[in-house]
């Protein structure tokens, strides 16, 4: 199974003045906020939902990736994917973000990557698929590469806001 992610390592220098003002635990809820950004941003801006016949035809956007079954988009959303005959008999407890041992259980749940790594000063962010196309797709149609470069502004302001948020939680705002 290949794999594909993209780091926020590479857009991480216009945040350092933002990072030293966070703590640990302020710097790796930017950070996961902002993977599930660049992770929508990878779905909404850069693929399109179509059908094997619209895609084959004229219409449809050359520049997006486009899905057809969700698999790609799911991973990048961090959706479970599993078949219908697998589907837990019960799945209210999955709404209430109790994951049932069944679903952990079933193939495919794990292939989104959505990582926040802290060792000792270290603190990554990683954002990827694990969808053994998705790594063949982005050289010919890239959608996570230009989400991450594309989220730049917007991550910066999550950044801003946890430095206030955390400011306003240690009296210094």
């Amino acid at each position: 199974m290949s794999g594909l992610k993209t780091n926020l390592n590479e857009v991480s220098k216009k945040f350092d003045r933002l990072i030293k003002h966070l703590t640990k635990d302020g710097i790796k809820q930017a950070i996961d906020a902002s993977l599930q950004l660049i992770g929508f941003v990878a779905v909404s801006d850069h693929m399109i939902q179509t059908d094997l016949a619209t895609a084959i035809g004229a219409g449809v956007d050359s520049e997006k990736l486009t899905m057809r079954t969700g698999r790609l988009a799911g991973s990048l959303m961090s959706a479970p994917r599993f078949s219908t005959s697998q589907l837990p008999t019960e799945l209210s407890s999955y709404y209430l973000k109790e994951k049932p041992k069944t679903l952990r259980k079933l193939p495919g749940t794990d292939e989104g990557i959505h990582r926040v790594t802290v060792t000792g000063t270290n603190i990554e962010g990683e954002k990827g698929t694990s969808v053994p196309y998705g790594a063949k797709h982005e050289p010919t149609r890239p959608f996570l590469t230009p989400s991450l470069m594309e989220s730049g502004d917007k991550i910066s302001t999550i950044f801003q806001m946890a430095v206030k948020s955390e400011g306003r939680l240690l009296g210094f705002v």
